[in-house]
Protein backbone atom coordinates (compact mmCIF):
# COMPACT_ATOMS: atom_id res chain seq x y z
CA UNK A 1 0.00 0.00 0.00
CA UNK A 2 1.07 3.74 -0.79
CA UNK A 3 2.24 5.72 2.75
CA UNK A 4 2.81 8.77 1.02
CA UNK A 5 2.96 11.29 -2.57
CA UNK A 6 5.38 13.80 -2.84
CA UNK A 7 5.04 15.98 -6.11
CA UNK A 8 7.22 18.86 -7.32
CA UNK A 9 6.39 21.46 -10.24
CA UNK A 10 3.37 18.98 -10.95
CA UNK A 11 0.44 20.45 -12.43
CA UNK A 12 -0.46 23.00 -9.67
CA UNK A 13 1.32 21.78 -6.86
CA UNK A 14 4.71 23.37 -6.09
CA UNK A 15 6.00 20.96 -4.00
CA UNK A 16 3.60 19.06 -1.70
CA UNK A 17 3.60 15.57 0.26
CA UNK A 18 0.79 14.07 0.94
CA UNK A 19 0.86 11.40 4.34
CA UNK A 20 -1.37 8.39 3.86
CA UNK A 21 0.28 6.61 7.55
CA UNK A 22 -2.25 6.41 10.04
CA UNK A 23 0.70 5.70 11.98
CA UNK A 24 4.09 4.74 10.88
CA UNK A 25 4.28 2.20 8.82
CA UNK A 26 0.88 1.62 8.98
CA UNK A 27 -0.89 2.52 5.58
CA UNK A 28 -4.64 4.23 5.98
CA UNK A 29 -7.06 1.88 4.35
CA UNK A 30 -9.31 4.50 2.96
CA UNK A 31 -8.76 8.10 1.98
CA UNK A 32 -11.53 10.93 0.95
CA UNK A 33 -10.45 14.05 -1.10
CA UNK A 34 -12.17 16.91 -0.62
CA UNK A 35 -11.58 20.15 -1.84
CA UNK A 36 -13.19 23.29 -4.24
CA UNK A 37 -12.97 22.67 -7.70
CA UNK A 38 -10.40 23.18 -9.71
CA UNK A 39 -8.10 22.97 -5.90
CA UNK A 40 -5.90 19.62 -7.66
CA UNK A 41 -8.23 16.64 -6.04
CA UNK A 42 -7.99 14.91 -9.81
CA UNK A 43 -4.74 15.97 -10.37
CA UNK A 44 -3.56 13.86 -7.11
CA UNK A 45 -4.97 10.69 -8.82
CA UNK A 46 -3.52 11.38 -11.93
CA UNK A 47 0.05 10.90 -10.05
CA UNK A 48 -0.58 7.51 -9.46
CA UNK A 49 -2.84 6.79 -13.14
CA UNK A 50 0.31 8.04 -15.37
CA UNK A 51 2.76 5.66 -13.24
CA UNK A 52 0.57 2.94 -13.84
CA UNK A 53 -0.23 3.93 -18.01
CA UNK A 54 4.28 4.40 -17.37
CA UNK A 55 4.27 0.60 -17.09
CA UNK A 56 3.32 -0.44 -20.38
CA UNK A 57 4.54 2.02 -23.01
CA UNK A 58 6.33 -0.49 -24.79
CA UNK A 59 3.93 -3.56 -24.68
CA UNK A 60 1.44 -0.64 -26.19
CA UNK A 61 3.75 -0.18 -29.05
CA UNK A 62 3.44 -3.67 -29.73
CA UNK A 63 0.08 -3.74 -29.44
CA UNK A 64 -0.25 -1.40 -31.57
CA UNK A 65 2.11 -2.83 -34.42
CA UNK A 66 0.08 -6.29 -33.38
CA UNK A 67 -3.20 -4.18 -34.89
CA UNK A 68 -2.36 -2.55 -37.87
CA UNK A 69 -4.20 -3.08 -41.01
CA UNK A 70 -1.92 -5.96 -42.13
CA UNK A 71 -1.96 -7.65 -39.23
CA UNK A 72 -6.09 -7.92 -38.34
CA UNK A 73 -6.96 -10.46 -36.02
CA UNK A 74 -9.03 -13.09 -37.52
CA UNK A 75 -12.59 -12.96 -35.87
CA UNK A 76 -14.15 -9.62 -34.79
CA UNK A 77 -14.46 -11.04 -31.34
CA UNK A 78 -10.39 -11.45 -30.90
CA UNK A 79 -10.15 -7.91 -32.32
CA UNK A 80 -12.60 -6.32 -30.41
CA UNK A 81 -11.12 -8.33 -27.16
CA UNK A 82 -7.84 -6.84 -28.27
CA UNK A 83 -8.89 -3.25 -28.10
CA UNK A 84 -10.35 -3.82 -25.04
CA UNK A 85 -7.07 -4.96 -22.94
CA UNK A 86 -5.48 -1.62 -23.82
CA UNK A 87 -5.33 2.21 -24.40
CA UNK A 88 -5.37 2.83 -27.81
CA UNK A 89 -4.01 5.76 -28.38
CA UNK A 90 -0.03 6.72 -29.01
CA UNK A 91 -0.09 8.86 -26.15
CA UNK A 92 0.45 5.80 -24.11
CA UNK A 93 3.47 4.50 -25.85
CA UNK A 94 5.94 6.99 -24.42
CA UNK A 95 6.11 8.04 -20.88
CA UNK A 96 7.02 11.99 -22.21
CA UNK A 97 3.76 11.98 -23.70
CA UNK A 98 1.93 10.37 -20.64
CA UNK A 99 3.44 13.07 -18.47
CA UNK A 100 2.26 15.41 -21.60
CA UNK A 101 1.68 19.28 -19.95
CA UNK A 102 2.36 17.81 -16.64
CA UNK A 103 5.01 20.44 -15.80
CA UNK A 104 3.61 23.48 -13.50
CA UNK A 105 3.31 26.47 -15.66
CA UNK A 106 6.63 28.84 -15.09
CA UNK A 107 8.52 26.59 -12.92
CA UNK A 108 12.13 26.59 -13.35
CA UNK A 109 13.00 23.60 -11.60
CA UNK A 110 12.60 19.60 -12.14
CA UNK A 111 9.26 18.29 -12.01
CA UNK A 112 9.79 15.23 -9.21
CA UNK A 113 6.71 12.62 -8.29
CA UNK A 114 7.95 10.24 -5.65
CA UNK A 115 5.69 7.25 -4.27
CA UNK A 116 6.22 5.46 -0.88
CA UNK A 117 5.08 2.60 -0.04
CA UNK A 118 4.88 -0.66 2.08
CA UNK A 119 4.91 -4.14 0.37
CA UNK A 120 5.29 -7.18 2.57
CA UNK A 121 6.13 -5.33 5.30
CA UNK A 122 8.99 -3.73 3.96
CA UNK A 123 9.09 0.03 2.66
CA UNK A 124 9.91 1.37 -0.60
CA UNK A 125 9.71 4.07 -2.85
CA UNK A 126 10.15 5.09 -6.27
CA UNK A 127 10.94 8.29 -8.02
CA UNK A 128 10.81 9.83 -11.86
CA UNK A 129 12.41 13.38 -12.67
CA UNK A 130 11.42 15.24 -15.47
CA UNK A 131 13.17 18.12 -16.97
CA UNK A 132 11.29 21.08 -18.75
CA UNK A 133 12.07 21.32 -22.26
CA UNK A 134 10.66 22.50 -25.60
CA UNK A 135 7.44 24.31 -25.20
CA UNK A 136 7.52 24.03 -21.54
CA UNK A 137 7.27 19.68 -22.17
CA UNK A 138 8.59 17.17 -19.64
CA UNK A 139 11.22 14.93 -20.91
CA UNK A 140 12.43 12.02 -18.19
CA UNK A 141 16.19 12.44 -16.39
CA UNK A 142 16.12 10.21 -13.64
CA UNK A 143 14.18 7.13 -12.32
CA UNK A 144 15.28 5.89 -8.83
CA UNK A 145 13.78 2.43 -6.85
CA UNK A 146 14.55 1.75 -3.54
CA UNK A 147 13.65 -1.34 -1.86
CA UNK A 148 14.56 -4.62 -0.08
CA UNK A 149 17.87 -6.21 -1.71
CA UNK A 150 18.10 -9.74 0.13
CA UNK A 151 17.37 -8.83 3.58
CA UNK A 152 18.05 -5.17 3.81
CA UNK A 153 16.90 -1.82 1.70
CA UNK A 154 18.33 -0.11 -0.41
CA UNK A 155 19.09 1.28 -4.38
CA UNK A 156 17.76 -1.11 -6.17
CA UNK A 157 18.53 0.75 -9.29
CA UNK A 158 19.02 4.87 -10.37
CA UNK A 159 19.34 5.47 -14.00
CA UNK A 160 19.48 9.05 -15.23
CA UNK A 161 21.31 11.42 -17.29
CA UNK A 162 24.61 12.96 -16.63
CA UNK A 163 26.05 16.08 -17.47
CA UNK A 164 27.11 14.85 -20.94
CA UNK A 165 24.01 13.36 -21.42
CA UNK A 166 25.01 10.22 -21.43
CA UNK A 167 22.87 7.17 -19.32
CA UNK A 168 24.24 6.77 -15.95
CA UNK A 169 23.42 3.34 -14.53
CA UNK A 170 23.38 2.57 -10.83
CA UNK A 171 22.06 -0.75 -9.85
CA UNK A 172 22.20 -3.66 -7.05
CA UNK A 173 24.41 -6.32 -8.21
CA UNK A 174 21.45 -8.73 -6.85
CA UNK A 175 19.19 -6.42 -9.44
CA UNK A 176 19.74 -9.02 -12.34
CA UNK A 177 21.77 -11.88 -12.65
CA UNK A 178 25.06 -11.73 -14.65
CA UNK A 179 24.26 -13.40 -17.54
CA UNK A 180 21.82 -11.04 -18.62
CA UNK A 181 23.57 -7.83 -17.50
CA UNK A 182 24.63 -6.91 -20.68
CA UNK A 183 21.43 -7.51 -22.60
CA UNK A 184 20.01 -5.49 -19.53
CA UNK A 185 21.60 -2.74 -20.62
CA UNK A 186 21.17 -2.75 -23.70
CA UNK A 187 17.76 -2.33 -23.43
CA UNK A 188 18.62 0.32 -21.36
CA UNK A 189 20.56 2.59 -23.93
CA UNK A 190 18.02 1.51 -26.38
CA UNK A 191 14.33 2.40 -24.50
CA UNK A 192 14.99 4.43 -21.40
CA UNK A 193 14.45 8.23 -21.52
CA UNK A 194 11.31 7.64 -24.18
CA UNK A 195 10.54 4.39 -21.13
CA UNK A 196 10.76 3.81 -18.04
CA UNK A 197 13.24 0.94 -16.88
CA UNK A 198 9.97 -0.78 -14.96
CA UNK A 199 8.50 -0.75 -18.13
CA UNK A 200 11.97 -2.25 -20.17
CA UNK A 201 11.36 -4.81 -17.13
CA UNK A 202 7.82 -5.21 -17.77
CA UNK A 203 8.38 -6.40 -21.74
CA UNK A 204 11.56 -7.96 -22.13
CA UNK A 205 12.68 -9.45 -18.69
CA UNK A 206 11.94 -12.32 -16.85
CA UNK A 207 11.65 -13.41 -13.20
CA UNK A 208 14.00 -16.24 -13.45
CA UNK A 209 16.75 -14.07 -14.10
CA UNK A 210 15.49 -10.55 -12.58
CA UNK A 211 14.97 -9.41 -9.07
CA UNK A 212 12.24 -11.08 -7.40
CA UNK A 213 11.33 -7.56 -5.07
CA UNK A 214 12.07 -6.19 -8.43
CA UNK A 215 9.16 -7.95 -9.47
CA UNK A 216 7.33 -8.01 -6.10
CA UNK A 217 6.95 -4.01 -6.88
CA UNK A 218 6.33 -3.91 -10.76
CA UNK A 219 3.41 -5.97 -10.18
CA UNK A 220 2.36 -4.10 -6.88
CA UNK A 221 2.41 -1.11 -9.28
CA UNK A 222 0.34 -2.76 -12.25
CA UNK A 223 -2.15 -4.47 -9.71
CA UNK A 224 -3.79 -0.70 -8.92
CA UNK A 225 -6.86 -0.16 -10.38
CA UNK A 226 -7.97 2.93 -11.34
CA UNK A 227 -11.12 4.79 -12.45
CA UNK A 228 -10.95 8.49 -13.67
CA UNK A 229 -11.88 10.64 -16.83
CA UNK A 230 -8.90 9.53 -18.65
CA UNK A 231 -8.35 6.05 -17.38
CA UNK A 232 -10.53 2.95 -16.49
CA UNK A 233 -8.33 0.25 -15.87
CA UNK A 234 -9.80 -2.48 -14.33
CA UNK A 235 -8.33 -5.84 -13.03
CA UNK A 236 -9.73 -9.43 -12.83
CA UNK A 237 -12.77 -8.85 -14.66
CA UNK A 238 -14.97 -9.01 -17.49
CA UNK A 239 -17.19 -6.60 -19.01
CA UNK A 240 -19.96 -6.18 -16.54
CA UNK A 241 -22.37 -4.65 -19.18
CA UNK A 242 -22.51 -6.48 -22.28
CA UNK A 243 -20.02 -9.15 -24.66
CA UNK A 244 -18.08 -6.91 -27.10
CA UNK A 245 -15.35 -8.89 -25.14
CA UNK A 246 -16.81 -12.34 -25.40
CA UNK A 247 -15.64 -15.58 -23.64
CA UNK A 248 -16.18 -19.25 -23.36
CA UNK A 249 -16.27 -19.56 -19.60
CA UNK A 250 -20.24 -19.71 -18.68
CA UNK A 251 -19.19 -20.51 -14.81
CA UNK A 252 -17.97 -16.99 -14.84
CA UNK A 253 -20.51 -15.39 -15.99
CA UNK A 254 -23.07 -17.16 -13.47
CA UNK A 255 -20.36 -15.98 -10.83
CA UNK A 256 -20.73 -12.90 -11.96
CA UNK A 257 -24.64 -12.23 -12.22
CA UNK A 258 -24.90 -13.88 -8.65
CA UNK A 259 -22.32 -11.12 -7.23
CA UNK A 260 -24.59 -8.33 -9.00
CA UNK A 261 -27.50 -9.50 -7.31
CA UNK A 262 -25.91 -9.44 -4.26
CA UNK A 263 -24.58 -5.59 -4.91
CA UNK A 264 -27.15 -3.74 -6.78
CA UNK A 265 -30.13 -5.21 -5.03
CA UNK A 266 -29.56 -3.72 -1.59
CA UNK A 267 -28.50 -0.37 -3.43
CA UNK A 268 -31.97 -0.32 -5.48
CA UNK A 269 -35.09 -0.69 -4.23
CA UNK A 270 -36.48 -0.39 -7.89
CA UNK A 271 -34.48 -3.48 -8.83
CA UNK A 272 -35.40 -6.85 -8.04
CA UNK A 273 -32.69 -8.93 -9.58
CA UNK A 274 -30.31 -8.76 -12.99
CA UNK A 275 -29.03 -11.53 -14.92
CA UNK A 276 -26.99 -12.31 -18.08
CA UNK A 277 -28.78 -13.20 -21.43
CA UNK A 278 -26.42 -15.60 -23.63
CA UNK A 279 -26.01 -16.54 -26.64
CA UNK A 280 -23.13 -19.49 -28.52
CA UNK A 281 -21.70 -17.06 -31.66
CA UNK A 282 -20.39 -18.78 -34.51
CA UNK A 283 -16.82 -18.96 -32.99
CA UNK A 284 -18.39 -21.09 -30.10
CA UNK A 285 -17.79 -18.13 -27.86
CA UNK A 286 -20.30 -16.81 -25.56
CA UNK A 287 -21.96 -13.28 -25.84
CA UNK A 288 -23.84 -11.91 -22.88
CA UNK A 289 -25.93 -8.33 -22.29
CA UNK A 290 -26.72 -7.51 -19.09
CA UNK A 291 -30.90 -7.14 -18.36
CA UNK A 292 -32.58 -5.86 -14.74
CA UNK A 293 -35.45 -6.65 -13.62
CA UNK A 294 -37.11 -2.80 -12.66
CA UNK A 295 -40.26 -1.94 -10.90
CA UNK A 296 -42.17 0.72 -13.47
CA UNK A 297 -45.50 2.02 -11.98
CA UNK A 298 -46.24 -1.23 -9.46
CA UNK A 299 -45.16 -3.72 -12.14
CA UNK A 300 -41.55 -5.44 -12.51
CA UNK A 301 -40.55 -5.22 -16.42
CA UNK A 302 -37.02 -6.61 -17.78
CA UNK A 303 -35.14 -4.28 -19.28
CA UNK A 304 -31.70 -3.75 -20.96
CA UNK A 305 -29.21 -2.40 -17.89
CA UNK A 306 -27.86 -0.27 -20.57
CA UNK A 307 -31.19 1.96 -20.87
CA UNK A 308 -30.35 2.66 -17.40
CA UNK A 309 -29.15 6.84 -16.06
CA UNK A 310 -25.93 7.31 -15.93
CA UNK A 311 -25.76 7.87 -12.39
CA UNK A 312 -26.86 3.53 -12.23
CA UNK A 313 -24.21 2.84 -14.73
CA UNK A 314 -21.96 4.07 -12.54
CA UNK A 315 -22.94 2.04 -9.71
CA UNK A 316 -21.92 -0.80 -11.95
CA UNK A 317 -18.50 0.43 -12.95
CA UNK A 318 -17.64 1.29 -9.62
CA UNK A 319 -18.54 -2.43 -8.62
CA UNK A 320 -14.81 -4.48 -9.75
CA UNK A 321 -13.40 -1.13 -8.43
CA UNK A 322 -14.56 -2.11 -4.99
CA UNK A 323 -14.41 -5.51 -4.87
CA UNK A 324 -10.43 -5.28 -5.44
CA UNK A 325 -10.11 -2.75 -2.69
CA UNK A 326 -11.62 -5.11 -0.49
CA UNK A 327 -9.56 -7.99 -1.59
CA UNK A 328 -6.21 -6.45 -1.16
CA UNK A 329 -5.40 -4.03 -3.97
CA UNK A 330 -4.85 -0.71 -4.43
CA UNK A 331 -7.62 1.30 -5.94
CA UNK A 332 -7.96 4.92 -7.26
CA UNK A 333 -12.02 6.52 -8.02
CA UNK A 334 -11.96 10.17 -9.05
CA UNK A 335 -15.43 11.23 -8.27
CA UNK A 336 -16.62 8.35 -6.51
CA UNK A 337 -20.19 10.21 -6.01
CA UNK A 338 -20.30 10.78 -9.66
CA UNK A 339 -23.99 10.86 -10.59
CA UNK A 340 -24.89 9.36 -7.27
CA UNK A 341 -27.77 10.26 -5.01
CA UNK A 342 -26.21 11.32 -1.83
CA UNK A 343 -27.55 8.25 0.26
CA UNK A 344 -26.10 5.44 -2.25
CA UNK A 345 -22.96 7.00 -1.91
CA UNK A 346 -22.79 7.33 1.75
CA UNK A 347 -24.22 3.32 1.69
CA UNK A 348 -21.17 2.52 -0.45
CA UNK A 349 -18.30 3.94 1.12
CA UNK A 350 -20.23 2.88 4.65
CA UNK A 351 -19.93 -0.82 3.68
CA UNK A 352 -16.29 -0.80 2.17
CA UNK A 353 -14.93 0.65 5.45
CA UNK A 354 -16.49 -1.73 6.76
CA UNK A 355 -14.68 -4.76 4.71
CA UNK A 356 -11.47 -3.26 3.46
CA UNK A 357 -8.71 -4.78 3.50
CA UNK A 358 -6.71 -3.04 0.55
CA UNK A 359 -6.56 0.67 -0.34
CA UNK A 360 -8.75 3.09 -1.61
CA UNK A 361 -8.03 6.81 -2.51
CA UNK A 362 -11.22 8.12 -3.83
CA UNK A 363 -12.29 12.23 -4.46
CA UNK A 364 -15.34 13.49 -4.06
CA UNK A 365 -17.69 16.48 -3.55
CA UNK A 366 -20.54 14.65 -1.37
CA UNK A 367 -19.97 16.54 2.07
CA UNK A 368 -22.60 14.39 3.48
CA UNK A 369 -19.57 11.41 4.07
CA UNK A 370 -17.98 13.30 6.05
CA UNK A 371 -20.35 12.64 8.94
CA UNK A 372 -19.60 9.63 8.95
CA UNK A 373 -15.94 8.80 8.20
CA UNK A 374 -12.84 8.53 10.71
CA UNK A 375 -11.24 12.26 10.76
CA UNK A 376 -8.36 10.19 9.63
CA UNK A 377 -9.66 9.35 6.02
CA UNK A 378 -10.43 12.68 5.38
CA UNK A 379 -8.38 14.69 3.20
CA UNK A 380 -8.72 18.65 2.52
CA UNK A 381 -6.96 20.59 0.11
CA UNK A 382 -6.80 23.94 1.26
CA UNK A 383 -6.11 27.27 -1.45
CA UNK A 384 -5.29 30.27 0.04
CA UNK A 385 -6.09 33.73 -1.12
CA UNK A 386 -2.76 33.67 -3.37
CA UNK A 387 -3.23 30.43 -4.70
CA UNK A 388 -0.48 28.16 -2.24
CA UNK A 389 -1.38 24.62 -1.49
CA UNK A 390 -1.64 22.48 1.38
CA UNK A 391 -3.34 19.01 1.89
CA UNK A 392 -3.70 17.47 5.35
CA UNK A 393 -6.12 14.73 6.86
CA UNK A 394 -8.29 15.66 10.24
CA UNK A 395 -6.53 14.05 12.38
CA UNK A 396 -3.75 16.22 12.42
CA UNK A 397 -6.01 19.37 12.70
CA UNK A 398 -7.05 20.03 16.40
CA UNK A 399 -11.08 20.89 16.49
CA UNK A 400 -13.91 19.92 18.83
CA UNK A 401 -17.53 18.75 17.18
CA UNK A 402 -19.80 20.28 19.58
CA UNK A 403 -23.39 17.75 20.01
CA UNK A 404 -25.52 20.48 17.85
CA UNK A 405 -22.64 20.21 14.97
CA UNK A 406 -20.91 17.99 13.02
CA UNK A 407 -17.58 17.49 10.47
CA UNK A 408 -19.56 18.59 7.60
CA UNK A 409 -21.15 21.83 8.59
CA UNK A 410 -18.02 23.15 10.34
CA UNK A 411 -16.00 22.01 6.66
CA UNK A 412 -19.04 24.51 5.14
CA UNK A 413 -19.12 26.90 7.32
CA UNK A 414 -15.07 27.54 6.46
CA UNK A 415 -13.39 26.33 9.58
CA UNK A 416 -12.08 23.42 8.02
CA UNK A 417 -10.96 25.15 4.46
CA UNK A 418 -11.04 23.82 1.47
CA UNK A 419 -14.44 25.66 0.24
CA UNK A 420 -15.38 27.73 -2.57
CA UNK A 421 -15.96 31.61 -1.34
CA UNK A 422 -18.41 32.33 -4.58
CA UNK A 423 -20.41 35.69 -4.74
CA UNK A 424 -23.57 36.49 -6.88
CA UNK A 425 -23.66 35.86 -10.91
CA UNK A 426 -25.86 38.72 -12.73
CA UNK A 427 -26.92 36.55 -15.00
CA UNK A 428 -29.55 39.31 -16.53
CA UNK A 429 -26.79 42.04 -16.86
CA UNK A 430 -24.72 38.93 -19.37
CA UNK A 431 -27.71 38.13 -20.98
CA UNK A 432 -28.39 42.04 -21.59
CA UNK A 433 -24.78 42.37 -22.61
CA UNK A 434 -24.77 39.93 -24.82
CA UNK A 435 -27.82 41.18 -26.53
CA UNK A 436 -26.48 44.94 -26.99
CA UNK A 437 -23.53 43.86 -28.66
CA UNK A 438 -25.45 41.77 -30.93
CA UNK A 439 -27.53 44.81 -32.51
Amino acid sequence: MFTSLTMKNYKSFDNITINFEAKKNHPKKLMAIFGENGSGKSTILSAFSKLRLSINTISNIEKLNNLSPSKIAETKTEWISQISTMDLNSNFTNVNNIFKDSIMVASTGPMVINFEFILNGHKGNYELVFQNGDNNQPYLVSETLNFLINKVSGTLFSIKYDSNNNISIIQSPKLVQKSAILKINDYINEYWGDHTFLSIINQFASENFTSKNLFAVLNFFKSMGLKTDETNIVNNTVNLLTSENSIDNQSLIKTTELALNKYLIPLLDDISGVRYKTVINLHNEIEYELWEKKRIYGKYVEIKFSFESNGIKNILKLFPHILNAIGGNVELIDDIDHGLHTMITKQIVENIEENIDGQLIFTTSDTHLMTQLKKKYIYIIWVDSVGNKAVYSLDTVQFKVRKNNNIEKIYIDGGLNGIPFSSDVNFYDIVEGLKNSNE
